[in-house]
């Protein structure tokens, strides 16, 4: 994937303007050279002429996956033009809608560029094709958010407090006498994750690694409830993790007073090539 351009390490797009100027007088090529030099340099504005490059064809140069991903890269410099760049090609057909649609996505879930916003993010996800279950943990947060739940729950180790709904579990048992346990312990449950995650395809080309926090509920039959994703490492990895999750056998539950309870449980999943 396109690495973010990065902001103070160039004095200004001197760069970016000669290329320009190529552009104006029919020199293609040397506009390309002079734009890719640009974004490499680290010019505020070099994402953006990538990604217009691709989405233009200049010089044969036509892939609007690549301008997607010059354009989330650009970010970092240029938020409002960047999320912009982003919607035009999201609302395109053909190549590079999907990507679009799923940085798009990535954005409103993370508040990157944009102000965080659980429906956002779902509605791009579901153009996105393809992240079901990732779009069912940003529902399962949403639900919480909405019934206020956060507010009345206790906080977590690190701080943070829970976002499970609570007319789907008690908050009482957020630490229960016994807590709930994957069959044959926590080797097993690493055992199970490395043999039952297929790494995503789109992150293993571009060497995309990272962690995923998930927080769940395990009923008390010991089947998995609602999940929420407490760290994204990036769409298609929070969806391989929560699709892991919820494809899980039973679980040994929760109890307290010797009686089975819905309780809450905490894993990271990480990928690493």
């Amino acid at each position: 994937m396109i690495c973010s351009c990065a902001v103070g390490f160039a004095q200004n797009s001197k760069l970016c303007y000669k290329g320009d100027k190529y552009l104006k007088a029919g020199n293609e090529k040397k506009a390309f050279k002079t734009y890719s030099k640009a974004y490499h340099n680290a010019e505020p504005d070099g994402c953006f002429k990538m990604a217009y490059c691709y989405v233009n064809n200049i010089d044969g140069h036509y892939d609007k996956g690549l301008a997607a991903e010059y354009y989330y890269a650009g970010l970092t410099s240029n938020p409002q033009m960047a999320i912009e760049g982003l919607k035009s090609l999201a609302s395109a057909s053909g190549n590079g809608t999907s990507l679009a649609n799923m940085f798009l996505g990535y954005c409103y879930q993370q508040g990157e560029g944009v102000e965080r916003d659980l429906e956002e993010a779902i509605r791009y996800y579901e153009r996105a094709k393809g992240f079901t279950h990732l779009i069912y943990a940003l529902q399962c947060e949403l639900e919480a958010n909405e019934s206020g739940v956060a507010q009345n729950n206790p906080t977590t180790s690190d701080g943070t407090r829970s976002q499970v709904d609570s007319t789907k579990i008690d908050p009482s048992v957020r630490y229960a006498a016994e807590m709930p346990e994957f069959p044959g312990g926590i080797g097993s449950l690493n055992i199970w994750l490395a043999s039952f995650i297929n790494y995503p395809e789109y992150c293993r080309e571009n060497n995309i690694k990272g962690l995923v926090l998930l927080e769940f509920v395990i009923e008390k039959d010991g089947s998995v409830g609602p999940v929420i994703i407490k760290k994204s490492a990036f769409p298609p990895l929070d969806n391989e993790a929560v699709r892991a999750l919820r494809n899980m056998p039973k679980w040994k539950p929760g109890k307290d007073n010797g009686e089975p309870v819905r309780c809450y449980y905490m894993i990271p999943v990480r990928f690493a090539m």
